[in-house]
């Protein structure tokens, strides 16, 4: 565009120049009139390019203009993190159930019975059993205290064990206080005890009372017992 405008310029001025040299004063005129109607040409043509080049945006605006409408779209990190925080499942209080049940959070969801070998107060997870106690019944919120001859050496018993031959527990002289969870082995001197005694040493006897006593007596870990299992 510029070098076509140089170009017109020269020709006005050889045009112009000519003018002068022309002594027909009819044929003056009329070259004046065609070199003013160029220079209007000339003039509109330059306006233009002018007028192009000012409203063409530069491209550091466009992309200062891309930067702010970006972040303003986008979040904020610490924004999104804080509305996660706040709807998080933990937050969300563990509802009560009745006494003997126990709130379950996996599927399915609620409130369930409380299993066998363990007590449950309504509130938290199912407490097993401890060592001299058993639950033999579901939805309970106690467990039992082994009676007077019998015991369990693990945790979450759903049945007392009866003593061994040659055995005894100290529950029958210890009426206040329960010992369900120690078992005793008859002395060399009276080796002898019935299954099942619960009076302490003194059921101990010198002479075999139906059974042969045995050197080892304990509950598996599992909860099976050595002899009879008591279901109370």
């Amino acid at each position: 565009m510029l070098v076509s405008l140089s170009v017109v310029s020269v020709t006005l001025a050889v045009l112009s120049t000519s003018v002068g040299a022309i002594p027909n004063d009819l044929a003056a005129r009329k070259t004046s009139s065609i070199i003013s109607s160029v220079s209007s040409v000339v003039s509109s043509i330059a306006s233009s390019s002018v007028a192009s080049s000012s409203a063409k945006p530069s491209s550091s605006s466009i992309k200062s203009s891309s930067s702010v409408v970006s972040s303003s779209v986008k979040p904020s990190t610490s924004t999104t993190k804080t509305s996660s925080a706040t709807t998080s499942p933990s937050s969300v209080p563990t509802p009560a159930c009745s006494s003997g049940q126990y709130y379950s959070t996996v599927a399915p969801v609620g409130c369930h019975a409380c299993p066998l070998g363990n007590s449950c107060s309504g509130t938290g997870s199912p407490v097993p059993c401890p060592r001299g106690y058993y639950q033999s019944y579901t939805e309970q919120n106690f467990c039992y205290g082994a009676p007077s001859g019998r015991f369990t050496n693990v945790t979450g018993s759903v049945g007392a064990c009866a003593v061994c031959c040659g055995w005894y527990t100290t529950q029958g002289t210890n009426p206040n206080f329960n010992t369900g969870d120690t078992i005793f082995k008859c002395p060399a001197s009276a080796p002898y005890s019935g299954v099942g005694s619960g009076d302490g040493a003194s059921g101990c006897a010198t002479q075999p009372k139906g059974c042969t006593p045995v050197a080892t007596c304990t509950q598996a870990a599992s909860g099976a017992c050595p002899t009879t299992t008591y279901y109370g």
